[in-house]
């Protein structure tokens, strides 16, 4: 391999490595979603914009990442609202909407289910983590 990685032909395999991953349907799809979380996602809208039907988007995408579209998305959506809490820079009802959730009631249970807690809890408890690491602590003698 590092041979391989050495020869001429390296600059080659790198273009065909981005090839393949600009012609993946699943992370075409993935990319757009990342970047329009916070926007309703369908899986009709979604298999559009690959020039696929729903059900063979979808039959990819559980081929791919082992999830529908939906679950993927939805996934996606939560990882990103508990960045989101552990800044906490913003309320639950702005961490929902920018998540793509209709209500903030809808993204509690949601997050509840996939976290165990509430998102408040979340971001309260890390925030107290955070106020508790020894690492972020002033060291006696100004250091």
């Amino acid at each position: 391999m590092y041979r391989i990685l050495q020869a001429e032909q390296y600059a080659r395999l790198l273009e065909l490595a981005a090839d393949q991953h600009h012609n993946d349907p699943v992370a075409t799809v993935t990319a757009y979603a990342r970047e329009r979380l916070s926007e309703p996602l369908t899986v009709a809208d979604l298999a559009e914009r690959v020039s696929l039907s729903p059900s063979a988007l979808s039959a990819l995408f559980r081929e791919s990442t082992g999830r529908s579209p939906y679950q993927f998305i939805k996934e996606m959506r939560l990882n990103r609202a508990r960045d989101l809490l552990v800044e906490g820079t913003n309320t639950v009802a702005c961490v929902s909407r920018a998540v793509g959730y209709a209500t903030p009631s809808h993204f509690t249970n949601e997050f509840r289910r996939r976290f165990g807690m509430s998102p408040k809890a979340y971001g309260d408890l890390h925030s107290l983590r955070a106020d508790l690491d020894p690492l972020h602590a002033v060291r006696p003698g100004g250091a």
